[in-house]
């Protein structure tokens, strides 16, 4: 069964008795269990036999991802296909020899454009994912991906088209997954290209027989790994073109083996080139590619926001130190009322025997004599 989906917008087709999903990172198969009668559901499981699928009082259902439960990738110069087989046996009783029920090996296909359109952009989305299955050195799966920071965690892995300014790094994590703790990885070339295409032209390459040739390399990992990071200062390309896609061709080396690419410096500083020896012509290159990376300057908007954000915080020690002096000046003239207050109730006390005249508010100030601690109008 064909779903089509347009990569980055999920969307379904469906039947009478079956359902398939396919999103950007995952397929999910449901069927519904009036057609399972004659299958052991229990027993459901995809090419992976470890993927087995869970089912509820109506629906049967399983997910996977793109690269996960022997999903098998294939392409074409237009399009992208991930197909796999759910297989169920049929219940037997014990004894039996025979059986007149069908089992059941429904398989499914999701196909991608491999041409998408973001921001009135088209671009090829690229493969940074390979799975190998059954090698003569184990089943394992090489991967490439680009990340926002150098922290190089899951939650900062970048969507594509990726937006870089000349001050922005390009942070690329490559590595190999699997359970054969002698295998490691190493890049041995990797270039870039204004397309999906690995040898298209112009083309700039930054590592070269696992040699670092441009000076803003930075490594963050180093010696027999199963995961390296590195990053990159951005850049573009002088002709007019939108985009940059990264390739690197990762080769897979056993640690045992001395003199391999995995074992070389990065830098390679007055290194002779060695002529492949026999042990290392069965290594395995695998190519991978992400991207694309977009230039984009850094918008007036994000200037005046970062000039906004300096003058806040030198605006706001001023700010302070005005509030602090107003507080100070409102507790002294509280301080004097109170002092004030307390001094006339004082003066009062001591001189409540004083006789006092009241003072006709006609009387104008001139005509006023002082005499003693009071004042009497003149007659």
């Amino acid at each position: 069964m064909i779903c089509d989906d347009d990569y980055l917008i999920s969307s379904f087709f469906t039947a009478t008795s079956y359902l398939v999903l396919c999103s950007r990172d995952n397929i999910t198969v449901v069927i519904g269990r009036h057609a399972l009668s004659s299958v052991d559901i229990d027993n459901m499981y995809l090419a992976d036999g470890a993927c087995k699928a869970s089912y509820n009082a109506t629906h049967a259902y399983v997910t996977t991802a793109l690269n996960r439960c022997g999903t098998m990738y294939s392409e074409t110069d237009q399009e992208m296909y991930y197909n796999n087989t759910l297989t169920a046996a049929i219940p037997t009783s014990p004894g039996s020899v025979i059986t007149r029920k069908q089992s059941l090996a429904f398989t499914f296909k999701c196909t991608y454009s491999r041409l998408v359109s973001v921001s009135g952009f088209k671009f090829e989305p690229p493969k940074p994912v390979l799975t190998v299955e059954e090698s003569d050195i184990g089943n394992f799966t090489v991967n490439m991906d680009s990340f926002k920071d150098a922290g190089f965690i899951s939650s900062s892995s970048e969507d594509y088209p990726a937006f870089k300014s000349f001050e922005d790094r390009i942070n690329i994590q490559y590595g190999v997954s699997t359970s054969n703790t002698d295998i490691v990885v190493r890049a041995e070339t990797c270039r870039a290209t204004p397309s999906s295409k690995p040898y298209d032209t112009p083309q700039y390459e930054f590592i070269s027989e696992a040699c670092d040739k441009d000076p803003t390399i930075t490594h963050h990992s180093s010696g027999l790994q199963q995961y390296h990071q590195f990053s990159i200062q951005a850049f573009r390309f002088l002709v007019d073109h939108e985009f940059v896609y990264i390739h690197c061709d990762l080769r897979l080396c056993n640690k045992n083996i001395q003199d391999s690419v995995c074992t070389r410096s990065t830098t390679c500083s007055s290194r002779k080139r060695r002529d492949a020896s026999p042990l290392e012509t069965t290594e395995r290159t695998f190519q991978l590619s992400i991207g694309p990376i977009m230039y984009r300057e850094k918008t007036k908007e994000q200037n005046v926001k970062t000039d906004q954000g300096q003058e806040e915080v030198a605006e706001s020690g001023p700010n302070t130190i005005m509030i602090v002096i107003l507080i100070c000046v409102g507790l002294i003239v509280v301080l004097l009322a109170v002092a004030v207050v307390f001094l006339v109730k004082r003066r009062g006390a001591s001189q409540s025997t004083t006789s006092l005249e009241v003072i006709p508010m006609e009387y104008p100030a001139d005509k006023m004599l002082a005499f003693g601690n009071g004042y009497v109008a003149e007659k």
